[in-house]
């Protein structure tokens, strides 16, 4: 299956600098503690565990949601609220529960270590979970479905999504987000830029050693932490 939208494909190639420095980090370690303590880091913890007791039944549901509140998500102002009521947003997950069911069976970890056809499989799995985050999934009210469903998703496809976002993902990699065609373009990049990273063996095995150990973090997640630390060190030094 041929991705919908070729143009939209990013080639990760122009930014091999920026693939090497989370490879890097990986390798030299990632912090143990949480950068966001607090309720930021409780509900999200919940929310792995319930997906693993009981995938998307309703205190899973519930604590994606309280997760997505704890980030910032629900943001009062001039628009009024970013996030859909709740029955909303648990009705837009369920609708789509076969389809999300189905890529629970996938994971980075093997399709990173496929030595043939990883391409093709990558590409059917990117276009499926692009339609998830921006036509089915109803995280936000505004038009910043990348953030929100790529949030949402962290916690249901966790061995397949990275959480994204303007603050530290977008930083990394400079690449635009003002409107729909752009963040499309920002999915498909990241999610490559995902799958090579852990494209290398050695990458991969101290990854997966590092989540033995922090059950709460899986690859996709190691992958976003990384980030998060590389722009936090890059502001620390700026600052002094």
């Amino acid at each position: 299956m041929a991705a919908k939208n070729p143009e939209a494909s990013t080639n990760i190639s122009n930014d091999c600098d920026k693939i090497e420095k989370i490879k890097s980090t990986i390798k030299k370690g990632v912090k143990t503690e949480s950068f966001f303590p607090g309720p930021a880091k409780y509900f999200p913890e919940e929310a792995l565990k319930s997906c693993k007791e009981e995938f998307l039944g309703d205190r899973h549901i519930e604590m994606i949601y309280a997760t997505l509140t704890a980030w910032g998500m629900h943001r009062l102002g001039k628009k009024g609220a970013e996030m859909p009521d709740y029955k909303c947003f648990r009705c837009s997950i369920l609708n789509c529960k076969e389809k999300l069911e189905e890529l629970r069976g996938e994971s980075i970890r093997e399709i990173a270590k496929m030595e043939k056809g990883y391409k093709e499989k990558m590409d059917t799995i990117i276009d499926k979970l692009e339609d998830l985050v921006f036509n089915e999934i109803f995280a936000s009210k505004t038009d910043s479905h990348l953030v929100s469903s790529t949030k949402t998703l962290a916690h249901i496809l966790p061995d397949l999504v990275p959480p994204m976002d303007r603050s530290y993902t977008k930083k990394h990699f400079g690449k635009s987000m003002q409107n729909t065609n752009q963040q499309k373009k920002m999915f498909r990049f990241v999610m490559n830029a995902l799958w090579s990273v852990y494209q290398d063996k050695e990458v991969r095995k101290i990854a997966l050693a590092y989540c033995q150990k922090h059950p709460s973090v899986s690859l996709p997640k190691l992958f976003d932490n990384a980030i998060i630390q590389i722009i936090k060190e890059k502001e620390k030094r700026e600052k002094e």
